[in-house]
């Protein structure tokens, strides 16, 4: 039986369509077939998105942006170690990094850290001086002196540490050691991040029961219970050790968390990892190559069919084959002259390093790891020259609000529950006498913390001049924001008085003075001015009276 020809075929096909309700089927079949859609062009790929959100597109350009979602525990769980090891490098041997550590210590804590300002009030809501002036005294006493349990360090030594640690490797771990023995019965120690193992993770799975991530244990709710820590120092095997549980009230935990339920701190280095390699390589091999051209490094090449006198040991070679010759090094001195055999020719070697574009291409680089700092350029490279007064005073504004979270979140994590460690150990082994017993009616306090200075701090001032006439602000909160403290600044300048005094000098006339600007240098400049201003009076009378004169008028 002959099969159906193709325009049969289509014929059904429309009788078919035309009977189950279509458009009716063609009076006679086509003689001719339509044509076949054209096959779509190769190489090009239609786009595809995922609801309204251009961001979750995924097509031929975004396609290797791979994101999974993952709780914070498997984020971590692989590349935790790896991220720290790779901040604590950058740390010590990338230059930028190591500026960015110095930077953020003296933009956060200055240079001698934050000040306690007890806060204790009486039961009728005035402050309790005299209380809060002995807790204050008594936390100098501390701080001052050695705190830490090898006694290498005071607190701002230790606080410096800490906050270093916690930006290059992400997080810092600080264990209370009590006894009697201890200054105030208290002592700090440290405990490496490396020393919490972060690969013990236990999930229960059963609802409330308590669970390992990273080496902390939770309770249902996720708050923390303990701590999984190495026993013992560095050691071989450093994996294959017991641990020890050190319950959570014993250990404060500093870090900047990212998400919810984070168990672990990240290192602030993170986001610039992998353009600092590629700029530290580049750097290398353009710092390499200069010194390359510098050296006058050259090649000798030899003709293979010239006869050559060089011995083939020397070439490399073996029995005469100058083809099997391997290249060999030579050195040079200084103002020798290098005699080559007959076939041989010196190619000099001049690397062209480094380039026109060094400068911009290392800039914008730069510029590119100072935004993943939260910094700026400037800030970070030292380099000022395309900064001027506004761009740099805009920078400053934003650099000034960062530094006070910043701050206020170091108070919150690590200044605070130390002090009130501090506080209970010094009130019960004695060192702090109170009224009562119970440290907690005593814990109320704040922090003066240092600010880094204007660009022009004379404005400024002017400024700030002008909010106190208008009542925008007081001298204790522009104190407070320069790390002060209101009434130890008025102690400090009664006294300056009385030794003025003592020595029959005014200091307030003095300061007076110099505000007035009644300085001999000032007075000087006051004269000329006038001098200058009388004569240009003098200058204009003169030419008033000769126009008068001109236009026929008296005065």
């Amino acid at each position: 039986m002959a099969k159906p020809s193709f325009a049969a075929k289509v014929g059904a096909a429309f009788s078919a369509f035309a009977a189950a309700g279509g458009s009716p089927a063609p009076s006679q079949t086509p003689s001719v077939a339509p044509a076949a859609p054209a096959p779509p062009r190769r190489g090009r790929m239609m786009r595809v998105v995922h609801g309204a959100y251009r961001g979750a597109e995924m097509s031929r350009l975004t396609g290797d942006s791979i994101a999974r979602t993952q709780s914070p525990v498997e984020q971590l769980r692989g590349d935790l170690r790896i991220l720290r090891a790779r901040g604590r490098d950058l740390g010590l041997n990338d230059a930028l990094a190591t500026k960015f550590l110095g930077v953020k210590r003296a933009e956060v804590l200055g240079s001698r850290g934050a000040r306690l300002q007890a806060q204790v009030r009486r039961p009728d809501g005035e402050l309790d001086v005299e209380t809060n002036r002995a807790i204050e005294a008594a936390w100098k006493d501390w701080t001052e002196g050695p705190v830490t349990v090898d006694g290498m360090q005071n607190f701002a030594l230790y606080e410096h540490l800490s906050f270093g640690t916690m930006m290059s490797e992400g997080e810092f771990f600080t264990r209370r050691i009590l006894g009697l023995s201890r200054p105030h019965g208290l002592a700090l120690q440290g405990i490496d991040p490396d020393m919490v193992d972060e690969t013990r993770t236990v999930l229960s799975g059963v609802a409330g029961g308590n669970e390992i991530w990273l080496g902390v244990e939770v309770d249902g709710e996720g708050a923390r219970v303990a701590y999984h820590v190495f026993d013992g120092p560095y050691s071989q095997g450093f994996y294959a050790r017991p641990r020890r549980r050190i319950a959570a009230s014993e250990i404060v935990h500093s870090f900047v968390a990212q998400r919810l339920n984070q168990a672990r701190g990240v290192t602030w280095f993170a986001p610039i990892m992998v353009p600092s390699l590629h700029l530290n390589g580049y750097l290398e091999a353009v710092v390499v190559g200069s010194r390359a051209g510098a050296s006058q490094m050259a090649f000798i090449e030899q003709d293979v069919d010239a006869n050559s006198n060089t011995s083939p040991d020397a070439e490399g070679g073996a029995d005469g084959d100058p083809l099997g010759a391997q290249p060999v090094e030579m050195e040079t001195s200084p103002g020798t002259v290098l005699r080559l055999a007959p076939g041989e020719k010196m190619s000099a070697f001049t690397p062209t390093q480094p380039t026109d574009l060094f400068d911009d291409f290392t800039t914008a680089v730069e510029r590119w790891i100072a935004t993943g700092l939260l910094t700026s350029y400037s800030s970070l490279t030292g380099d000022y020259s395309k900064a001027n007064y506004s761009s740099e005073r805009a920078s400053q504004l934003v650099q000034r609000v960062l530094c006070r979270m910043i701050q206020e979140h170091w108070a919150f994590v690590f200044r605070r529950p130390i002090y009130e460690w501090w506080l209970e150990a010094a009130i019960l082994s004695g060192a702090l006498r109170l009224p009562s017993f119970d440290w907690r009616r005593y814990r109320s306090h704040r922090w003066l913390m240092q600010t880094s200075e204007w660009v022009d701090p004379v404005k400024e001032l002017e400024a700030s001049v002008i909010e106190l006439q208008l009542g925008l602000t007081t001298i204790t909160q522009l104190l407070a924001e320069r790390g002060e403290d209101t009434e130890e600044m008025l102690r400090q300048r009664q006294k300056d008085e009385e030794l003025f005094k003592r020595y029959g000098l005014d200091l307030g006339a003095l300061i007076a003075q110099a505000g007035s600007g009644n300085s001999p240098a000032a007075d000087a400049a006051a004269g000329a001015a006038a001098a200058n201003s009388e004569k240009q009076s003098a200058s204009a009378r003169i030419r008033g009276e000769v126009a008068a004169a001109l236009n026929g008028h008296s005065h």
